[in-house]
């Protein structure tokens, strides 16, 4: 009931702007027979209907100021619509019988299931009426049978009558056309070149084209141009945007004619991308050679200014515009420039020999005595045992208490004690232990690079770095930071030099973890070392990289101060960890070329990488059952 209420108001408060001889028409829950009576009353119809199909339906209706009379048939047949009915002749001759029908079930049944069915007036500021309506029929945006728009010629307005949707879409329609007149300016450009006669003729076709269809929807006359022979120059009347984009044209079409047409051509690359050929052309434009075969009368400068090269990364084309005798020297030299390049086959195999030997020597002392009724106590501690109480228990902060003896620590190794009175008086303690590893790391990575490109092989460990956030005084949160890597970086660029050969610029990083993290947050520390050598070999010859060996020995001296200084008998105040670690590294380096057209070669390679692993993936399937 509100839809009605709202789009009837709506269009009896509008159309009241307009200035004629008005009815009153004020229902406000009128039952249908009475409406009907009325309406028959003021159009001179004879309305023929059923009272039992009306029990109950209302019409509602305000308008103050009253509605033009011509328009009370159109109102009224809306308000019928809204209500899901409409009028049908009945009869034949002046006897002006209509019939009250409802509207088709499906219509009322796409009413009630889907969007609102409403009425809404418009009212068109700039065109005129009847050119919205034929644009609003031409768009097709209403409803095939459910929409109509009735033309309000008085008020230069109009009535829809469809679906919100449909509706909607209509008004947005309206707003784009509905714009004011530009503001009409005059300007006069005067032709170098060309002649005002030739240049009139080609922009009223451009400009004219479309008359006929402004001036059927209202739009402002197209831009009038005028040539004036006598100075040469052409007069424009238009809008400030018309007249600027004709002055571009006129810009471009009075040129000077040269001996030959400049003509844009698109050139599609077929092996290589537009941003590696680009510089190429462009340098080659330059040349004394090019301007000597191409532009014989035309110097450097103009030459320059005339070619344009337009890349499309998507299509891998280049768009150039110059004459025909430069974009037959560009052709051959993008002919030349665009062709497959070899590939080459890198297979390398890195090794990596780590052997380490660690030693720990630690001595711990513990003496008890009493003088003239006075305890003395002494002892030395480097970890390797813990010391407690006379009840054996451990001293720490929960339990402060005065020296008695030694607690074993759990550990590995050779350890040597001297016990006196009880098992937790231990006066003498030895512990040793030596640690040695020998760590081998292969790894054979291959890739697959154009000729001239650089080719990257990563064998890295990833170690993650946290940080930590303090929320307050008492709480702080950790949350991932980073990963910080380090290993093997190995970048080679071939480049096939002649026949056979290639040329290598090998790059290589080496990067090692050399102790744990100093604190949260920090990553650990690491060393790097660094090789970049350049190299000529033969297809199929195997480069060796070797000689990268690092020895690292490290001693750690834990001791008592002064007393661990003395000769010999500071050893017995002191813990000694002394760790010796070599790394020796061989890169070895198989380039392959594949030239091979239909990458035959390459087929070979893969089909052979494919039983390989085929076989050694069922070697393990067996190995597990």
């Amino acid at each position: 009931m509100l839809k009605k209420w709202l789009a009837i108001l709506i269009v009896g408060i509008m159309l009241a702007m307009a200035q004629e001889v008005r009815v009153s028409m004020d229902f406000q829950g009128t039952d249908m027979p009475l409406f009907l009576q009325w309406f028959g009353k003021q159009t001179n119809k004879k309305i023929i209907y059923q009272q039992q199909g009306l029990h109950g339906k209302k019409i509602y209706f305000i308008c103050p100021q009253g509605i033009p009379e011509k328009s009370i048939e159109t109102i009224g047949m809306a308000i019928l619509e809204s209500n899901g009915f409409t009028l049908i002749r009945s009869g034949e001759g002046e006897a002006n019988v209509y019939k009250l029908v409802e509207m088709a079930e499906e219509e009322l049944r796409k009413m009630e299931e889907g969007d609102y069915y409403i009425s809404q007036l418009i009212i068109i500021k700039h065109l005129q009426v009847s050119s919205v309506v034929t644009a609003l029929k031409q768009t097709k945006v209403l409803h095939a049978r459910a929409g109509s728009v009735v033309e309000i010629k008085g008020a230069n307005a109009l009535i829809i009558q469809d679906f919100v949707p449909n509706i909607r879409r209509a008004i947005k329609i309206i707003e784009m056309i509905d714009k004011p007149q530009s503001k009409m300016e005059i300007a006069f450009v005067s032709l170098k070149n060309a002649q005002a006669s030739d240049i009139n003729e080609k922009l009223q076709r451009l400009f004219q084209a479309n008359a006929k269809e402004r001036a059927e929807y209202n739009l402002p006359e197209p831009l009038t141009i005028v040539a004036d022979s006598r100075t040469n120059s052409l007069i424009l009347k238009g809008s400030r945007e018309e007249i600027q984009e004709a002055r571009n044209l006129i810009e471009r079409l009075d040129r000077e004619i040269k001996e030959e047409v400049e003509t844009a051509k698109i050139y599609e690359l077929k092996y290589v991308t537009p941003e590696k050929i680009v510089p190429a052309l462009k340098e080659f434009i330059k040349t004394s050679v090019f301007l000597k075969k191409a532009e014989k009368q035309i110097a450097a400068g103009p030459s320059l200014d005339r070619i344009t090269v337009i890349t499309n990364e998507h299509t891998k084309s280049l768009l150039i515009t110059a004459t025909e005798k430069e974009h037959k020297l560009l052709e051959s030299v993008i002919q030349k420039f665009d062709v497959r390049r070899p590939q080459v086959l890198l297979e390398t195999v890195i090794c990596e020999f780590s052997p380490s030997d660690v030693l720990n020597i630690g001595i711990e002392l513990l003496g008890t005595g009493n003088t003239e009724g006075v305890d003395i106590h002494g002892l030395t501690s480097f970890g390797l045992s813990s010391i407690v109480d006379s009840a054996g228990k451990a001293i720490d902060d929960k339990n402060p208490a005065f020296p008695a003896g030694r607690k074993l620590a759990p550990g590995t190794g050779l350890t040597t004690f001297i016990t006196k009175g009880n098992e937790s008086k231990i006066p003498f303690l030895l512990k040793t232990i030596q640690s040695q590893s020998n760590a081998e790391v292969l790894s054979t990575p291959r890739v697959l690079t154009d000729d001239g490109e650089k080719a990257e092989i990563r064998v890295q460990q990833e170690v993650p770095v946290t940080s930590t956030n303090a929320l307050n005084s008492s709480t702080s949160t950790t949350s991932f930071k980073e990963f910080v890597s380090a290993g093997t970086v190995l970048i080679i660029k071939p480049q096939i030099i002649h026949s056979n050969w290639l040329r290598l610029e090998i790059t290589q990083d080496i990067e090692a973890f050399i102790g744990n993290a100093p604190s949260l947050g920090v990553p650990p520390p690491k060393s790097s070392r660094s090789l970049k050598t350049v190299v000529t070999v033969p297809n199929g010859q195997m480069v060796i990289l070797g000689g990268l060996y690092d020895r690292r020995e490290v001693e750690t001296i834990d001791k008592i101060p002064i007393l661990g200084d003395i000769p010999i008998l500071g050893m017995l105040f002191q813990t000694r960890t002394r760790s010796v670690s070599k790394t020796n590294l061989y890169i070895f380096i198989w380039p392959k070329i594949l030239i091979d057209p239909e990458f035959k070669d390459l087929y070979k390679i893969s089909q052979e990488e494919h039983k390989k692993a085929k076989k050694a993936s069922k070697d393990s399937l067996e190995k597990m059952e």
